[in-house]
């Protein structure tokens, strides 16, 4: 697909740390695309992270949850998305310990929710944003795309279970999807649940862990 035509473009959990960071970086390389954004705004999520395209006329926020079978078949169903980049997840590795039916069903079951309705309403690519910690734990090898995959906690099950879902798509319908795996990333607008930011935190108010 070529940057210069004019494309519509969900991205999911937009008001979180990659959402928001891809948001701004479509805004500025491609001023002409429509980006509109789903997010349910939990305890990780803030507009204030979306300041820098809120004015603009070609973004929209819709607040909603990617495991609504209602509200994304509506969303599917009026605009006319040519490209999804499913970036909402339950993250954090411990929480998911406490919690993995959540984990479970926010990354899993939401995934098959939203290429659900992607599918049928013949979007033209859907982006799935995965987690190197699907391949589990190595300090010998490195991992590439034909690693198997090894997870070693809910959190990262949820996610293997995800691809899984984004996968049988491909092999059943050859609808064209794309699976992500970047290793941790961090920066500004991530939440001070994750080890960088925290001890940054704890470092500005001298504060021991």
């Amino acid at each position: 697909m070529s940057g210069r035509e004019c494309r519509t473009v969900l991205v999911t959990g937009g008001a979180g740390f990659i959402g928001s960071h891809l948001i701004s970086a479509l805004a500025v390389r491609f001023p002409h695309w429509r980006i509109l954004t789903v997010d349910n705004l939990q305890y990780c999520s803030s507009l204030k992270n979306l300041r820098s395209v809120e004015a603009s006329s070609k973004y929209t926020f819709i607040p909603g949850d990617v495991c609504d079978p209602i509200l994304i078949k509506r969303l599917f169903a009026t605009e006319k998305i040519d490209i999804v980049f499913h970036c909402a997840a339950e993250t954090h590795v411990e929480n998911s310990f406490l919690c993995p039916s959540r984990f479970m069903r926010v990354n899993a079951d939401g995934t098959g929710v939203l290429i659900r309705a992607a599918f049928e309403a013949r979007v033209r690519r859907f982006i799935y944003i995965s987690t190197d910690e699907v391949y589990g734990d190595s300090l010998e090898q490195p991992f590439d795309e034909l690693s198997p995959k090894r997870p070693t906690n809910p959190y990262s099950a949820s996610k293997a279970a995800a691809e899984n879902i984004v996968m049988s798509y491909w092999m059943k319908h050859k609808f064209p999807v794309l699976i992500t795996r970047s290793s941790n990333v961090y920066g500004p607008h991530q939440h001070h649940e994750k080890v960088i930011p925290r001890f940054l935190s704890l470092i500005q108010r001298d504060q021991k862990w």
